[in-house]
């Protein structure tokens, strides 16, 4: 079973937690910016601000704690590309070698067409120490 950490509870992290977790064989947690955010979704257990309508089962954890990332095997990235920077630093202290971190940001498609690759250069800026594999 692989852990999976999905940061940014949106409407699209939502939906990307609630496919993996329908999938089977992966413990998700959605990750919300905030814990008063992931108190919401949680008293709640659906996202009715962003994602209404869509019951979230009991076996998607949701939290706020930086600490989320710590023991997850892969980590999904929604988090919006002008938090990217900000969101990253702040879980440094809990990311470690050998994650695997994707990226399914998905605005940053049209803007990198667009800008000719300027989008992702900006969010590798202040990263240096994240390595792109």
């Amino acid at each position: 079973m692989s852990r999976i950490t999905v940061l940014g509870s949106g409407a699209w992290g939502t939906a990307i937690a609630l496919s993996l977790c329908r999938r089977g064989g992966h413990h998700v947690t959605l990750w919300a910016h905030s814990a008063e955010a992931a108190q919401d979704i949680l008293n709640a257990r659906e996202n009715t601000l962003f994602f209404p309508g869509f019951p979230i089962p009991s076996e998607i954890m949701i939290t706020g704690r930086e600490n989320a990332v710590a023991n997850a095997e892969i980590i999904v990235s929604v988090v919006p590309s002008e938090f990217l920077r900000a969101t990253i630093s702040r879980l440094r202290p809990y990311l470690h070698d050998g994650q695997i971190i994707v990226s399914a940001v998905h605005v940053d498609v049209l803007r990198v067409a667009a800008g000719g690759w300027q989008l992702d250069r900006e969010q590798r800026r202040g990263l240096g120490w994240l390595r792109m594999v």
